[in-house]
């Protein structure tokens, strides 16, 4: 989109008569100036305005369609002689074609040859292929003053492009990207090609006009129709035009451009040029109706109405007459167009930045936003979607920055495609404010981005790169990319939208990355510095029925990973922390194909669908997270992850929030924060992992955060133990990994909706339903450890239930409760009982301690409490007999420094006791005992009530 000045004709195309005034010269006063040389001798050869390279469009000088010219003394048709402009060759000096590409050069060719070979000057040939229109009108310029006649003066607005002298310096060259319509190519002065002629070119280019060639298509067309067309252009009324009008200021004819080119504008150019006749009974009604548009355009602004309309055809004296009420003609006039314009183009003054009232503009939700239907202001002749900054132009042809030359003449500087900002997002604290910005990529797909405004503010460029990876493609540069920075910071649209950091609940709605399932008062996003979402969609949720999670009936392991993916849906309406599951087993057993099937409940896509990798960063995690807040996070590879970073991650993940860290100036910035639903999966469990890398017992804390499934179902089949007809595990596990490759994204999607159209039923459901499935799950002693995973396990349940209950799930009713229970009584038989981890831990140390030393760091006691001969080295205490076997003496500081590592001695010596295995007295814990050379000090004596001991 290039500035389009609208017209300002004072005269008309064929010799029209303007204010009585014949501006246009006829044929024949034409044809007798041309004949002023005819007679032998040969007159003086012409003087030819030498070619300026420099001012010559880059747009021309890059097309090798140049050839060089000379003046020859020529007999043309009737008989007549003249000065010939003769085509020259740059390359051979012989006569040049412009059919003939072979005789054509590039400009530097041309330019060069232009002196060697004795021309006048350059030319450019206009061809087919290259899309330029070349406009050639004569005797319109006074060659010593400069002076250019009124009318085609007209015709120069009118086009805004580049335009020059010709060598004569008395006409005027053209040049426009557009097609010709078919006939017409030369009436009197004015002649029009666009293939099979040569023009010639001087650089000489007129005052205030662009200096890059300009697309004009509407333009070129609406010029021939008037010049060439059979139906005579309308003529105003002499009495009521005025003989020369100002052009109107650049902010105005930008706003005049849209409104020319807009559904009405052919009604408002023959208004606003003072054509009114064929459609109106009175100028007064032509008056009236053109200032309703100036309203509906100029955003209800009085004074750009009257000062627009002033610079109109059909402006006259009367405007500014005395009329009833003590107030002038125009100002009822355009008081009485205000008072029945209800709505406006949304555009106000484009380049002072003013706005008028966004009437009409769509809005999803009832959010004062508009709809993504594609439409732009233009070419309907509707509303807008903003307003551009001052200095910014934002149409359907791409966004561009205006700016003036030297000379004074508007250039439009294209930036990139249409890119509108919809409106300025900010927080609930009104804060981390941003932009709600819109565009459409190269394959016309529709995309939106809440940007934080921060990144402006940062000296790398990684909004522009997330633009450009959205398809977003804009004109390379430091200096346009700046321009981009710039027109975002200072877009101010009047609509606001509420932006949320992460994904998942946020009252009554589920945030999505490109979706919003619920409904407030206002919109709602989410604001994120990459616009990439992990929830895509693809096939049906009917495929996904069939091909997958009709699959998953009769595998307890899959039926409760694809019952996790739906419960993270339910940690914030049942009020429970994250955590997680992770199937432990050999590798080809099925783990990552359990993974997948979950993952294709919320989305996939790519390589790896919906699943992640453990192998990452902390802060990765931490982005990963609030990524998949209230919803499923799948992890896939434990093994492949640093054991340190696990046992750090673990926690993180469970506790729902990232490190606390500092901003630049040491305040401190708000952590991220989440809920999920962690589905893991790896060849070893956690406990065994944190063991063998970093030497340390797993805490309790630890296990019950990740809780480590056995994958193998006992059936022979590693995962599986129904394959539904398949012939092996691998077969069955390729067709679900298939199934979840092309069916994904949809069930999650159609859970959160139904939650949010029944949400307290939902919150009641869940609420009862998990204290009954603990109660039946767990036995009466289990520890409080025991009970709070069987939650976990119930909320897999409740929300497998209520997705097969709402047509989401095509299983039987019952199914994924009986797949938490036993996969829950697996995980309790294999910890060793519903007792407490960490008493089972104590126990389990003090045991492999005097197991591991029993023999080698106790030094045996006699009856009468004597050491015996042999050294002891390391010296964990003494070993006596008794009645029952052994006691064994711990010297307290090593009882506490490396028996009981990693555990609190005090709730580690009333563990011993309450199991029995530590012989206390009234007095304590510790005993006094007599010992060689250390008198009697207090011991921990311990007895192992099975006597296996070292």
């Amino acid at each position: 989109m290039q500035s389009r000045t609208p017209a300002a004709r004072e005269g008309y195309r064929g010799g029209a008569m303007i204010g009585g005034t014949n501006l246009l010269p006829d044929a024949e006063a034409l044809c007798k100036a041309d004949k002023a040389n005819t007679s032998d001798p040969e007159p003086a050869r012409p003087q030819a305005i030498a070619p300026n390279p420099d001012g010559i469009p880059n747009e021309l000088r890059e097309v090798p369609q140049w050839v060089c010219w000379r003046y020859e003394w020529r007999q043309i048709k009737g008989g007549e002689w003249k000065w010939a402009k003769v085509p020259v060759n740059a390359r051979t000096g012989g006569n040049a074609s412009s059919t003939d590409p072979t005789t054509w050069s590039d400009f530097d060719t041309a330019y060069q040859a232009y002196s060697r070979l004795d021309c006048d000057g350059t030319g450019f040939v206009l061809s087919k292929a290259d899309h330029f229109v070349g406009i050639d009108l004569d005797h319109c310029r006074d060659a010593s003053t400069g002076e250019i006649k009124p009318w085609t003066m007209a015709i120069i607005q009118d086009m805004a492009t580049y335009a020059e002298a010709s060598p004569s310096g008395t006409g005027i060259r053209m040049f426009v990207f557009a097609n010709l319509p078919p006939n017409g190519r030369k009436k009197g002065p004015i002649e029009m090609y666009e293939s099979g002629r040569y023009l010639t070119v001087t650089g000489c280019r007129i005052k205030g006009t662009p200096s890059k060639v300009k697309a004009r298509q509407a333009e070129v067309e609406a010029f021939h129709a008037e010049t060439f067309g059979t139906r005579p252009a309308q003529v105003a009324d002499p009495s009521t035009v005025q003989a020369s009008r100002p052009v109107p200021a650049i902010e105005d004819r930008a706003r005049l451009e849209r409104a020319f080119v807009s559904k009405n504008g052919q009604e408002i150019k023959a208004l606003f040029d003072g054509v009114w006749q064929d459609h109106y009974a009175s100028q007064s009604e032509a008056d009236s109706a053109l200032c309703c548009h100036l309203a509906f355009w100029f955003g209800r602004d009085i004074m750009a109405i009257d000062r627009v309309f002033r610079l109109s055809g059909l402006m006259r004296p009367k405007w500014d007459a005395p009329a009833r009420g003590g107030e002038t003609y125009g100002a009822g006039t355009v008081a009485r167009a205000i008072a029945i314009t209800a709505e406006t183009s949304g555009q106000g003054n484009l380049l002072s930045g003013t706005s008028g009232t966004s009437g009409g503009v769509c809005s999803p939700n009832d959010c004062g936003m508009p709809e993504a239907d594609g439409g732009h202001s233009g070419t309907s002749g509707g509303p807008v979607r903003q307003d551009a900054p001052k200095g910014f132009v934002n149409d359907n042809t791409g966004l561009y920055r205006l700016e003036e030359d030297q000379e004074g003449a508007v250039q439009e500087v294209w930036l990139g495609p249409r890119l509108d900002v919809l409106g300025m997002t900010r927080d609930t604290s009104s804060g981390a404010w941003g932009l709600y910005i819109e565009w459409r990529d190269p394959d016309g797909q529709l995309h939106r981005w809440a940007m934080p405004l921060s990144m402006l503010s940062r000296d790398d460029s990684t909004w522009h790169s997330t633009l450009a990876d959205g398809g977003w493609i804009g004109a390379p540069g430091r200096k346009n990319r700046q321009s981009i920075a710039t027109y975002l910071a200072t877009s101010r649209p009047k609509a606001r939208v509420r932006c949320v950091e992460r994904t998942g609940w946020h009252g009554p709605v589920y945030v999505f990355p490109d979706e919003v399932v619920g409904s407030t008062g206002e919109m709602v996003v989410l604001q994120h510095e990459v616009a990439e979402s992990v929830y895509r969609r693809g096939g049906t949720l009917e495929g996904w029925q069939e091909c997958l999670a009709t699959l998953a009936q009769g595998n307890s392991r899959l039926v409760l990973a694809i019952s996790a993916a739906f419960a993270a849906a339910l940690l914030e309406v049942a009020g429970k922390e994250s955590g997680g599951l992770n199937f432990v087993g050999g590798s080809s057993t099925g783990k990552s194909t359990a993974l997948h099937a979950a993952g294709s409940v919320c989305g996939g896509g790519g390589i790896s669908g919906f699943v992640r990798n453990w192998r990452a960063t902390s802060n990765g995690l931490e982005g990963l997270a609030a990524m998949h807040c209230d919803s499923l996070l799948a992890l896939d590879e434990l093994g492949q992850a640093d054991a340190r970073a696990v046992s750090e991650a673990v926690y993180m993940l469970a506790n729902g929030s990232g490190k606390s860290r500092a901003t630049r100036d040491g305040t401190h910035r708000t952590p991220a924060t989440w809920r999920t639903l962690v589905l893991s999966s790896g060849e070893i469990g956690l406990a065994l992992k944190i063991q063998e890398e970093m030497g340390r017992t797993v805490k309790a804390g630890q296990e019950v955060r990740l809780v480590d499934i056995p994958a193998d179902a006992g059936k022979g089949l590693g995962l599986f133990e129904n394959l539904h007809g398949h012939a092996s595990p691998t077969v069955f596990a390729d067709s679900i990994k298939r199934a979840a490759a092309t069916h994904y994204g949809h069930a999650f999607r159609a859970f959160t909706a139904r939650m949010v159209a029944d949400m307290d039923n939902a919150r009641t459901e869940v609420l009862k339903a998990i204290p009954a499935f603990v109660a039946r799950a767990c036995p009466a002693e289990a520890d409080g450890q025991v009970r709070r995973v069987a939650a976990r396990f119930a909320l897999c349940a409740v929300a497998g239930e209520m997705a097969t209950e709402w047509g989401i799930l095509p299983w039987r009713a019952g199914e994924a409760i009986e797949a938490a229970m036993r996969c829950l009584g697996e995980w309790i038989a294999a910890r060793g009982g519903a007792g407490a981890s960490e008493d089972r831990a104590i126990l389990s140390a003090v045991r492999l301690f005097i197991e591991q030393h029993g023999a080698a760091r106790f030094q045996d006691l006699d009856a009468d409490g004597n050491a015996n001969a042999d050294r002891c080295i390391n010296r964990a205490g003494f070993r006596r007999k008794a009645q029952a076997g052994h006691e064994f003496i711990f010297l307290p500081s090593v009882f506490s420094a490396e028996v009981l590592r990693g555990h609190d001695a005090s709730r580690a010596t009333k563990v011993l006791k309450q199991a029995g295995w530590l012989r206390t007295n009234e007095k304590g814990l510790q005993v006094k005992v007599a010992l060689p050379g250390l008198g009697r000090p207090r011991c921990y004596v311990v007895a192992l009530p099975d006597e296996q001991e070292g």
